[in-house]
């Protein structure tokens, strides 16, 4: 299967990975409202939303890690979309809870490596993470 990363818009790091890898591998980014209180997370589910109900998503994920920005987005409520992002948040705070430290963070990158099976969970973003994503995804 592909590389998945988990991101939440508003996050700098996960706007850097997706600068980083956006384009260069075949990444799925699974947008998720982690950052805040409640109310903060909250307030971050209509651009997610705007996002999976986009024709282009990988387009109006990139307006939104870019700039914010969700005009022209359809960000209407939908319980069902929500169900979707607070599903997508259940399997990265399982896959965090497997980590060493088992702290969550984003992003979050899911990379299988090769054909052993086995999958490298990957978390953060810093000036060395190019390199190390670049080692896990051009295999």
């Amino acid at each position: 299967f592909r590389s998945y990363a988990f991101v939440d818009p508003r996050c700098p790091f996960c706007q850097r990975a997706h600068r980083a890898l956006n384009g260069k591998y075949s990444v799925r980014y699974l947008p998720i409202s982690v950052l805040g209180d409640e109310a903060t997370m909250n307030g971050a589910l209509p651009g997610i939303r705007g996002v999976f109900r986009s024709g282009d998503r990988a387009a109006a994920l990139n307006k939104v890690m870019e700039t914010g920005d969700v005009s022209g987005l359809d960000v209407s409520p939908d319980g069902k979309l929500d169900a979707d992002v607070n599903a997508n948040m259940e399997v990265w705070a399982g896959l965090s809870a497997r980590l060493p430290d088992q702290q969550p963070a984003v992003p979050l990158f899911v990379v299988p490596e090769g054909k052993s099976g086995n999958v490298a969970v990957v978390k953060g973003w810093h000036d060395g993470m190019p390199q190390v994503m670049d080692a896990l995804l051009a295999k």
